[in-house]
């Protein structure tokens, strides 16, 4: 996260056969690394990082449930679960109706139903099942955390349980790469969707024109047309005739942070816009596009595919009510830097 902004707090739980929280709530990121990195040397055993002994699923959630406890606000909160192995070792034991082989699930289970039940807080769950060989369940877990009930599926012993089909914000990863990627795909999603909340858009010009009939009745005096908006993104630019193409603008990877070029060349209405990022090559098609005074500007219409993504957000929504035009933000999400 953006250390210099200090908007941004994150805390730290780590387990074994229990669970301790290595770092409560913080907004700097020293201080996150700093607990991060003595947790390898720390005296305290329970502070320790360690990878001897069980695996306690149920400790961890637990633990998460009493953190989760300490905020004292209802902003985007994100719960990121990382486990190398199957659970092994409960606290409390479930119904004795449960399967042998499915109790220590079921007991996390339980957990994570204080996660969505009763923590108050709006948090979304991810998890990585990491190097494990074994069935792990863990994929029903996170559906329930994000869903807030079971999923449909095959009955075991009376307990339902789903091994296919993996869940939305659910992972696995056979080596670091898979790992890497997981953790770089979960991070691009929060950027996505933390946005900016409780925003909204007035229009001073149109708000409450009214006009006075002979009978002394206000009357508003504009019909406006919700659908009839157009929207357009703008950014400085500059030369790029020495890299083959009409103009550049550079651009701040927002999970990987690096800086990296987007090249525009317009042809008719239209440009093309292309960046790399990493490996990854990535083309758009932009309407209604022009460069004046060193500002590009194109036409903001719908959201492109994900596949060809230059800004992958719909438009605001406009709505005319009681005089006044209002544009809700919710679905615009985190604007680029760099982009009006």
């Amino acid at each position: 996260f953006d250390a210099s902004a200090g908007n941004v707090n994150m805390a730290l739980v780590t387990f074994s056969d229990s669970a301790v929280e290595t770092c409560g709530w913080t907004n700097s990121r020293g201080v996150f690394l700093n607990n991060f990195s003595n947790a390898h040397t720390n005296s305290s055993s329970d502070l320790r990082l360690k990878y001897t002994g069980e695996t306690n699923w149920e400790a961890a959630m637990s633990q998460a449930v009493t953190t989760l406890g300490a905020l004292t606000n209802n902003n985007p909160t994100y719960v990121v679960f990382i486990t190398d192995g199957a659970p092994n070792k409960y606290n409390n034991a479930p119904d004795s109706g449960v399967p042998t082989e499915l109790k220590y699930y079921e007991a996390a289970f339980e957990e994570v139903a204080d996660i969505v039940d009763s923590s108050g807080i709006n948090a979304t769950m991810f998890g990585i099942y990491a190097f494990g060989v074994k069935p792990n369940y863990l994929d029903d877990l996170i559906y329930y955390a994000n869903e807030g009930t079971r999923r449909p599926a095959t009955d075991h012993g009376g307990v339902t349980w789903k091994t296919v089909d993996e869940t939305d914000n659910y992972y696995t990863a056979r080596d670091m790469t898979e790992l890497n990627n997981a953790v770089d795909s979960i991070f691009h999603k929060i950027v996505d969707t933390a946005g900016f909340g409780n925003v909204s858009i007035s229009d001073g010009t149109t708000s409450q024109v009214q006009v006075k009939t002979s009978t002394g009745e206000m009357s508003s005096l504009l019909n406006v047309d919700d659908s009839s908006f157009k929207y357009w993104l703008s950014m400085s630019v500059e030369s790029a005739t020495s890299d083959n193409h009409q103009w550049k603008f550079k651009m701040t990877d927002r999970v990987g942070g690096s800086d990296y070029w987007v090249y525009i060349d317009i042809s008719g209405e239209n440009a093309t816009a292309t960046w790399n990022i990493g490996s990854n090559n990535y083309t758009a098609t932009l309407p209604n596009a022009s460069v004046e005074e060193g500002v590009f500007k194109y036409e903001w219409i719908a959201r492109y595919t994900e596949d060809d993504s230059f800004y992958a957000k719909e438009p605001p929504q406009a709505s005319y009510v009681n005089g006044a035009v209002d544009w809700d933000l919710a679905d615009v999400g985190t604007l680029l830097d760099n982009v009006t």
